[in-house]
C-alpha cells in the first residue's frame, strides 16, 4: 500500500476524518475526495452522504467501494409520498390541527397518537367521508417522518384492488 504525504492543514470538510497520520493512502484520499462531492438530491438533506445517496468506504487492498447511505429509505418514502399526493398535506394535516368535537373523534385521535408514539405493525383507519381519515393517518406518517423513520403511504382507492385481490388468491389457497 503505497502512502502519500499529506500536509497537515489539508482538510475535507464534508468527509470523514481525513488525518488520522500525515499521511494517507491513495484509496483513503479517493474515498475523502469522493465523500466530500455534493449530490443533487433535494429535499431531504443528508450531511452523511452531501446529498449523494451513497457513501465511499475503503476495503481491502486500498480499494474502495460504496454503499447506500441511512437517507435511501428515507428519500423513497419521500418520492412515494409525492407520486400519492400525501406531500401536498403533510405540513397542513397535523393531530393539532385535527378538530375532535364528538367523543368518538377524541377516542380515534387519541388512539392515533398512541400509535405514532409506538408504531408496530400497521395502521388502517376506516369510517365514513368526512370523519377525518385522510387527516389522521397524514398526521401520523409527519410524526414518524419528523423522528426520521420510513413508512409506507397506501392511498385506499389506489390499494384496495390489489388488497382483495390477494385476499381473493389467500382463500383459494
Amino acid at each position: 500500500m503505497e502512502k502519500i504525504a499529506i500536509p497537515t492543514s489539508l482538510k475535507f470538510p464534508h468527509g470523514p476524518s481525513a488525518l488520522p497520520s500525515e499521511t494517507l493512502t491513495l484509496g483513503q484520499m479517493k474515498v475523502n475526495t469522493i465523500n466530500a462531492l455534493e449530490g443533487d438530491y433535494k429535499g431531504y438533506p443528508c450531511k452523511k452522504c452531501n446529498n449523494k445517496g451513497y457513501i465511499a468506504v475503503l476495503g481491502e487492498d486500498d480499494r474502495f467501494f460504496t454503499r447506500e447511505c441511512s437517507c435511501m429509505p428515507m428519500r423513497r418514502c419521500i418520492r412515494q409520498m409525492e407520486s400519492s399526493g400525501l406531500s401536498k398535506n403533510i405540513k397542513d394535516l397535523t393531530f393539532d390541527a385535527y378538530e375532535a368535537k364528538a367523543p368518538w373523534q377524541l377516542a380515534l385521535k387519541g388512539a392515533v397518537m398512541e400509535y405514532a408514539k409506538a408504531p408496530r405493525g400497521w395502521l388502517m383507519i376506516g369510517g365514513q367521508s368526512g370523519s377525518g381519515k385522510t387527516h389522521l393517518c397524514t398526521a401520523v406518517c409527519r410524526e414518524l417522518l419528523l423522528r426520521g423513520e420510513a413508512l409506507m403511504y397506501m392511498p385506499w382507492r389506489e390499494y384496495i384492488g390489489r388488497l382483495k385481490a390477494l385476499s381473493m388468491d389467500a382463500r383459494e389457497r
